[in-house]
């Protein structure tokens, strides 16, 4: 499984959190490992899907990134302040 990396201490020694690119790419390590073993990541990873299929799965993309960035205005300025800039 994923592990958490520590924090590490800045220059002053203060300890500072982890970057953001750091914590998605924690969060979602084992989500990534197992959709690249789904057969429709796989074909679409190839350039293998149709283009009806590929107009949905931009559409449904909408929606996960509106709620995403809903989520980030709300907790990136306390989380991720030196990268949150809305």
């Amino acid at each position: 499984g994923a592990t958490t990396p520590p924090i590490r201490p800045t220059p002053r020694g203060r300890k500072r959190s982890m970057s953001l690119s750091e914590s998605l790419k924690n969060g979602t390590s084992v989500s990534h490992a197992s959709a690249e073993s789904v057969h429709f990541v796989k074909e679409f990873i190839q350039g293998n899907i149709d283009r009806t299929l590929y107009s949905k799965l931009i559409l449904n993309l909408y929606f996960v990134y509106t709620t995403l960035e809903a989520e980030l205005d709300t907790h990136g300025p306390t989380n991720f302040p030196t990268v949150h800039f809305p």
